[in-house]
């Protein structure tokens, strides 16, 4: 049987939907949308089985790769469709407009930052865009497929 949450209850769902979700007028209940990459990467950082891995550094306004290769063979795949490697999920994070701060030497974290992705602020999120010519494409087109 599906779980019952108390009236007024709110999810980490709901919390983080898409404010491209829409509200049907005889429903009164928002359509499921696809959590966005940094909404998905905001539930990965707020998870603290994760924090040995990747965690928020900076007083919540960066976040730091401690393991790479947890992140990418463990934690990535749990959260997104596929499996990915280091490189490809550093250049996902060019694309949505984070920065990498310099590294002193080739043993130390990696260090992520955004102007717009910052720890507890998910209002935030919905400001963030990808950078990236395909997946812009794709959401025009659904812009324009969906119904006003």
């Amino acid at each position: 049987t599906k779980a019952r949450r108390a009236p007024g209850q709110v999810t980490k769902r709901t919390m983080l939907m898409s404010p491209n979700a829409t509200m049907k007028p005889h429903t009164k209940k928002a359509e499921e949308v696809p959590l966005s990459f940094p909404q998905r990467l905001m539930e990965i950082l707020d998870n603290d089985e994760y924090k040995e891995s990747i965690a928020w550094h900076d007083e919540g306004r960066s976040m730091i790769v401690l393991d790479t290769d947890t992140l990418v063979e463990e934690i990535i795949p749990r959260h997104f469709s596929r499996k990915s490697n280091f490189s490809s999920l550093k250049r996902k994070f060019r694309r949505w407009g984070f920065t990498l701060q310099s590294r002193v030497t080739a043993g130390a974290p990696y260090i992520f930052t955004h102007p717009l992705f910052r720890q507890g602020e998910h209002r935030l999120l919905a400001q963030m865009n990808c950078h990236h010519e395909a997946h812009n494409a794709k959401l025009a087109r659904e812009e324009v497929d969906s119904p006003s």
